[in-house]
């Protein structure tokens, strides 16, 4: 299966905080594209013991709605705590020295199923 070099990037911060992003992966680095718009939906809560955070994506932020058979190539991330403590966890790590999550050889597939 072929990899990316564009992609989408979805972040949600505990404060609710949030960012979509096109992004190009080139020989030279990677390229924003900080004009793209999800329309994306999000909440964040912090709770005595929990932190919810959800995010709610159309299938037109990405051009197109999957059909069953289809495989997407993609990671889930998540950074927890502060530094020098930080940690960084993946579905599909990158196994990158210095953290990345820019590693579209490393993205797993997403099956879509009727």
């Amino acid at each position: 299966v072929a990899r990316p070099n564009k992609y989408f990037e979805f972040e949600l911060a505990p404060t609710g905080e949030w960012i979509d992003l096109g992004i190009e992966a080139t020989r030279s680095g990677l390229r924003r594209d900080d004009d793209y718009t999800s329309g994306m939906q999000t909440f964040a809560k912090i709770g005595p013991d929990t932190t919810t955070l959800v995010m709610r994506i159309e299938w037109k932020a990405f051009g197109r709605t999957p059909r069953a058979g289809d495989h997407w190539c993609g990671n889930l991330f998540r950074c927890a705590g502060r530094d020098p403590n930080r940690g960084y966890l993946a579905w599909q790590p990158t196994l990158t020295k210095k953290p990345s999550f820019h590693v579209s050889e490393k993205f797993g597939q997403f099956l879509f199923v009727k």
